[in-house]
C-alpha cells in the first residue's frame, strides 16, 4: 500500500512539474507580445521625427525673411538717391531761353509783288505790320519781287530796306511808327548807340546803328583808314580823339564784318 502511495505521489509530482512548464510556456509566449509592443513604439518614433522636420523647415524659412527685410531696407535708400536727383540741370536750358525762338505764327508776311509801285508796297507793308507810316512815302519806280517763303517782321523790314536802298531810301522805325528817310539823311536820325558789339540784343542785322568799337592793339587812326572802304555809302567811320577806339555808323551786319577784319 505504501508502495502505491509513493508511486501516486511521484506521479502527482510529475504532473505538477509538467503543468508548471505548461504555465511558463504561455508566459514565454507573452514575451514576443512585448516585442510586438516595442515595434509599434519604434513606428511612433518615426512620426515623431517627421514632426520635427516641419519644425526645422520653418526655422530655415524664417532665415530668408530677414534677407527680404534687408532688401526692402535697401530699396528706400535707392529711392532716396534719385530724390536728390532734382539737382539735375533741368533749368539749364534757361540760358537758351534768352534766345528769341521764331515760330511759324511769327512768319506771317509774304512778298508777292510784280510791277507794283514802291509807294504802294510801302503803304501795304505798313498796313500788314500794323505800324502807322509817318511822312511822305513817294519812291519812284516799281518793284517785282516774289518769294514763296514767309518772313517775320524783322526779316521783312530788312529785306524791304535792302530793296529800297537801291532807290536811295530806308524805312526806319521811330517808336511804333515807320518813317521813310533818304539815305543821305540817315545820320540825322536818332540812331541807337551801342558801346560795343556785346550790347546788340534786340537789334536787327539790317538796322542802322552807331557802335563804339574799342581798339586794344591797333592805333585808332590806322584802323579807321584800314576799313574805311568797307563802310556803306550812307555810313561813316571816325577814330576817337582820346582813347583807343573807332565810331562806326552803319548796319549792324556790316559793322560786325568790319570788327571781324580788325581782329580785335
Amino acid at each position: 500500500m505504501q508502495g502505491e502511495r509513493i508511486a501516486t505521489t511521484i506521479l502527482a509530482l510529475f504532473l505538477l512539474t509538467a503543468s508548471g512548464t505548461a504555465q511558463t510556456l504561455p508566459s514565454g509566449e507573452q514575451a514576443p507580445a512585448t516585442q510586438t509592443d516595442s515595434s509599434p513604439l519604434a513606428v511612433e518614433t518615426g512620426p515623431a521625427e517627421r514632426a520635427v522636420e516641419p519644425m526645422t523647415q520653418p526655422a530655415t524659412s524664417t532665415e530668408p525673411a530677414p534677407a527680404s527685410e534687408a532688401t526692402t531696407s535697401v530699396t528706400p535708400a535707392e529711392v532716396e538717391a534719385p530724390a536728390s536727383a532734382p539737382t539735375t540741370g533741368a533749368p539749364a536750358p534757361a540760358p537758351d531761353a534768352t534766345e528769341t525762338t521764331v515760330t511759324e505764327e511769327d512768319r506771317n508776311i509774304r512778298f508777292q509783288f510784280e510791277n507794283v509801285p514802291f509807294t504802294r508796297v510801302i503803304t501795304r507793308f505798313a498796313q500788314m505790320t500794323g505800324r502807322p507810316l509817318v511822312g511822305d512815302a513817294r519812291v519812284e519806280g516799281e518793284l517785282t519781287f516774289i518769294d514763296a517763303e514767309p518772313y517775320t517782321y524783322a526779316e521783312a523790314l530788312d529785306t524791304l530796306n535792302m530793296l529800297l536802298a537801291m532807290r536811295g531810301f530806308a524805312l526806319m522805325e521811330s517808336g511804333r511808327y515807320l518813317r521813310l528817310v533818304p539815305l543821305a539823311q540817315v545820320q540825322q536820325m536818332p540812331l541807337k548807340i551801342l558801346k560795343g558789339l556785346d550790347q546788340t540784343e534786340g537789334v536787327r542785322p539790317g538796322q542802322i546803328v552807331t557802335v563804339l568799337v574799342p581798339m586794344k592793339y591797333i592805333d585808332s587812326n590806322e584802323a579807321a583808314k584800314m576799313v574805311v572802304r568797307m563802310v556803306s555809302s550812307f555810313g561813316s567811320i571816325s577814330p576817337m580823339v582820346k582813347g583807343k577806339g573807332i565810331v562806326i555808323t552803319d548796319t549792324l551786319e556790316n559793322i560786325r564784318r568790319i570788327r571781324a577784319l580788325l581782329g580785335e
